[in-house]
């Protein structure tokens, strides 16, 4: 698809690494962390806590370890957010069906957890759905796109991802109906005249508006040729 080349460049460089819960493992650096593992062998936050780290410098190889370490010294800790850190290792690693595996494995581990109140639940939908994008997958992407915004209505990134994936599809009404709640929900500072919204937003954006008739798609044109992202 035309296009769709751009969406995997940009979004190739957006994966974070989890969030944290404990403020007393989770300050530590690698040193700290690696003192801590060496006081106690089975202290599987400590490990997850490291791989995280490690992740975070891309180095993913150990990151897996000290993940899959974790997993083994207690599967119960924390399950679903050590899998989806996993899964994100994985997509760094370019193992796209084992990062699916483990976003679909923590997206049924948390609909079925009673206790975790859909917690993360937008954010494995949307991680899912960039591997679908790499794999050339818009429609599994966009179904995935669409529970994530179910999940957190004013998610950022599956709404920006979602009109994209729209206008490459010439889908232009429902890629401007997500541009428009973006830059309402947020407003315009959100939104800065720099490269790279100039590439993820306006860009894909001045196509949307210019096949719905919307005649300002020649000052987000502008904006992307400045930045040269559309060479007139």
């Amino acid at each position: 698809m035309k296009h769709l080349h751009l969406i995997l460049i940009f979004f190739h460089s957006l994966s974070v690494i989890g969030q944290v819960t404990k403020q007393e493992i989770s300050s530590f650096d690698i040193k700290s962390l690696t003192k801590l593992i060496k006081k106690d062998t089975n202290n599987a936050e400590a490990y997850w806590r490291r791989g995280y780290q490690y992740a975070d410098l891309k180095k993913y190889d150990l990151a897996l370890k000290d993940v899959n370490k974790s997993l083994q010294i207690d599967s119960n800790f924390s399950y679903g957010q050590v899998i989806e850190d996993r899964g994100l290792i994985y997509q760094g690693m370019n193992q796209d069906s084992n990062a699916i595996l483990d976003f679909t494995n923590a997206i049924s581990f948390i609909l079925t957890d009673s206790l975790k109140f859909y917690h993360g639940i937008e954010r494995n939908y949307y991680y899912r759905a960039q591997v679908e994008l790499k794999l050339k997958d818009t429609t599994s992407s966009l179904i995935d796109l669409d529970s994530a915004v179910i999940y957190w209505n004013q998610y950022f990134w599956p709404r920006l991802l979602r009109a994209q994936i729209n206008t490459i599809r010439e889908n232009y009404q429902l890629a401007m109906e997500d541009y428009n709640f973006l830059t309402d929900y947020y407003g315009p500072a959100n939104f800065p005249e720099n490269d790279e919204f100039a590439e993820s937003f306006y860009y894909f954006r001045s196509i949307a508006k210019k096949y719905t008739g919307d005649k300002s798609y020649i000052k987000d044109e502008e904006i992307a040729t400045k930045f040269k992202h559309l060479q007139k």
